[in-house]
């Protein structure tokens, strides 16, 4: 299985791009804000063409799992969401929440949170671990999941395929 550790602000909307735009890229849906179009797009391509699942490692995963789920469908998202990583407190940072997660799911992925690398984090924020630097795609928040972004997810998800 792999994995997609899926920041939402700066990956699937770019900073700056007013949620009252009329740019027909900007998909706007109460209550959930916006999102842009292209960039939904690029995730889909990822997940259809790589079978990636997704877990959810945004703020917004505060509102609960089922809640995100319903949220990402609305927008366009075909990937599978099979989880979210938890709230460790507000000092938390975001890569101690990628491995607990990793950690409390090694059932999930048939292997040990140690040797489990099938994964990509995608995020506009820099937070992560140093042992999950060669997982990290840093997405530029103006940018957000960028068709070049999305041509590195996609390499670094295949070459990812027959490692442990």
């Amino acid at each position: 299985m792999r994995i997609i550790f899926l920041d939402i602000d700066g990956v699937l909307n770019k900073a700056l791009v007013a949620s009252n735009s009329e740019s027909s890229d900007v998909l706007k849906v109460l209550p959930y804000g916006w999102m842009n179009k292209s960039l939904v797009e690029n995730l889909n391509k990822i997940t259809d063409e790589t079978g990636a699942k997704i877990v959810i490692s945004s703020a917004w995963r505060c509102s609960g799992l089922g809640e995100n789920k319903k949220m990402l469908k609305v927008f366009g998202v075909t990937g599978e969401v099979v989880g979210q990583t938890p709230h460790l407190g507000q000092h938390s940072v975001r890569g101690n929440e990628i491995k607990a997660w990793l950690y409390e799911n090694k059932e999930v992925l048939g292997a040990d949170s140690f040797n489990f690398k099938q994964y990509v984090i995608i995020d506009d924020s820099s937070d992560m671990l140093l042992e999950q630097a060669e997982h990290f795609i840093h997405t530029d928040a103006y940018a957000g999941l960028s068709n070049h972004a999305a041509h590195r997810v996609k390499l670094k998800l295949n070459s990812l395929t027959n490692l442990v």
